[in-house]
Formats: structure tokens, C-alpha cells, sequence
């Protein structure tokens, strides 16, 4: 064969063609990270329904209005009202099962961008879990914040 002739033996190119496929499979599944970018996540040891309760009243507590949800799919998108702290910040969030973790994922937006923007941004996510831990009264693995 000519791939022979070059250098590469029957077992060399089963070793290439193993190593390609692992680089498609990994770099398909990043799409489908537990930690997507951008995402701030807690982790909690409980029920799926005792989570979303949470959340709801988490969300109400802070004067965030629900636009929509999706229980089936886990997600919620909820904007913060006028007169509240948060006017404009609109939170994101995803209730992932995995095993008996649940794990919540919340995106934060609303802001232009800029560094100050951010912080409000941040600070938004971070008393809404925070706020969340205090709800749900149990255990919560570590807390991971978005790079920018």
C-alpha cells in the first residue's frame, strides 16, 4: 500500500485513525460542556423539584419577573423589574441532572459590556445563588465564575 510506504504500518494508522476520532468526539462534545462559558454554577445535593422551587423563589425574593420557562427543559429566563437593584439584568438559568448533583447554571446580560457593566453583572449572579444557597439550606460545591 502507499500509506505503507511512506512510513505508516497497519498499526501505526489504527493508532492515527484512534487518535483523530478522539479529537472529533472531544471537540463535538464541547459544545455540551458541563461548565459552559460565561456561566456562573453551583452544585447542589437535592431534588430536581426542591432546586426549581428554589429558584422560583429566589428570583421572586430578588424582584426578577419570569419571562419564561421550560421545566421540561430546565431553563428559565427571568429580567429584573423596575425600582430593583438589577433594572435590566436578565438572568439566565439552566437546571442540569447529573447522577444525584444538580447542577444551575446562570448566564447574566443585559449589559453593554463595559467593565462596570459587568461587575452589576456579576453581582447579580452572585446574590441570586447566593440567595439560592440560603434557600436551599444544603450543600453547595464550589462556585465558578465566568473569564472575560
Amino acid at each position: 500500500m502507499k500509506l505503507e510506504k511512506q512510513g505508516i504500518r497497519g498499526g501505526s494508522r489504527w493508532f492515527v485513525a484512534a487518535a483523530l476520532l478522539m479529537i472529533v468526539v472531544g471537540s463535538g462534545c464541547s459544545s455540551t460542556a458541563s461548565d459552559p462559558a460565561g456561566a456562573w454554577v453551583r452544585s447542589y445535593l437535592d431534588s430536581p423539584d426542591r432546586v426549581w422551587e428554589g429558584i422560583h423563589l429566589a428570583l421572586d425574593e430578588l424582584g426578577y419577573e419570569v419571562e419564561k420557562e421550560d421545566r421540561l427543559d430546565g431553563t428559565i429566563r427571568a429580567a429584573g423589574v423596575e425600582d430593583q437593584p438589577y433594572q435590566g439584568v436578565v438572568l439566565k438559568i439552566e437546571q442540569i441532572m447529573r447522577t444525584d448533583i444538580i447542577r444551575v447554571h446562570v448566564h447574566a446580560g443585559g449589559g453593554a459590556g463595559s467593565q462596570q457593566d459587568f461587575k452589576k453583572l456579576d453581582a447579580a449572579a452572585t446574590e441570586f445563588l447566593g440567595l439560592l444557597d440560603v434557600k436551599l439550606g444544603g450543600w453547595s460545591e464550589g462556585r465558578t465564575q465566568p473569564s472575560r
